[in-house]
């Protein structure tokens, strides 16, 4: 009937909700694991439905395209300075 094979060691179980029963669930004769986050697609979803996992995430990824911005422009100042401190080096003999 499935036209695609799943892998099914990396099959898992969500439950959402507090009055969820949390069933154990099988596939293929395989018990599937229980999991509380998964990352899909660059989303984070847990099993309580919170974003601060997705957050954090994108904070953490923002913090770091600013440290490598900050670094590049560093190096681009310190290479004009020295470029104008050469020319007056230039100028002055």
């Amino acid at each position: 009937m499935w036209q695609k094979k799943f892998k099914k060691e990396r099959c898992a179980v969500m439950h959402f909700g507090a009055n969820n029963r949390r069933y154990g669930y099988h596939l293929g004769g395989l018990s599937l694991n229980e999991t509380t986050k998964e990352r899909d697609l660059g989303i984070i979803v847990t099993s309580n439905l919170n974003s601060i996992e997705q957050t954090k995430c994108a904070s953490a990824r923002t913090t770091m395209v600013r440290i490598d911005l900050l670094f590049k422009s560093v190096r681009h100042l310190e290479f004009a300075v020295n470029q104008q401190a050469s020319a007056l080096v230039l100028k002055k003999e």
